[in-house]
């Protein structure tokens, strides 16, 4: 899925955000608005060696919007270990579940192996 494509090009992310709702309205139970973020890095040398590392972040869809943290979907991603959208998370909170901070931690160790020649100090 494209989701930044979600509904065509005239909606923003709050207009998303509500057609996910209102085509979810008839899925109230929350096994049936399971939800995941997921980022994918790659990265290929001219050479040809590649290397790719995956991050994801497991949730379901809230019924509403809440919170102001976080763009794009975060008002209505739900993560239920701690009963909150990513919206209202702390940016700290938030950052540390990121599937995209999951992704890059991921890719570092890859990319260091993959292409020793580049220079990966901390």
């Amino acid at each position: 899925i494209y989701s930044a494509r979600y509904g065509g090009p005239d909606l923003d992310d709050a207009g998303r955000c509500q057609l996910l709702l209102t085509e979810l309205a008839p899925y109230p139970e929350p096994a049936q608005r399971r939800a995941r973020f997921r980022c994918v890095l790659c990265a290929v040398s001219p050479d040809g060696r590649q290397c790719r590392a995956e991050g994801t972040c497991e949730g379901r869809i809230a019924p509403a919007p809440a919170g102001t943290n976080g763009f794009g979907y975060d008002p209505v991603f739900f993560v239920p270990a701690y009963a909150k959208t990513m919206a209202q998370l702390d940016p700290q909170v938030k950052n540390r579940l990121s599937h995209r901070a999951e992704a890059l931690s991921a890719m570092r160790p890859l990319l260091a192996s993959t292409f020793p020649e580049l220079s990966l100090a901390r």
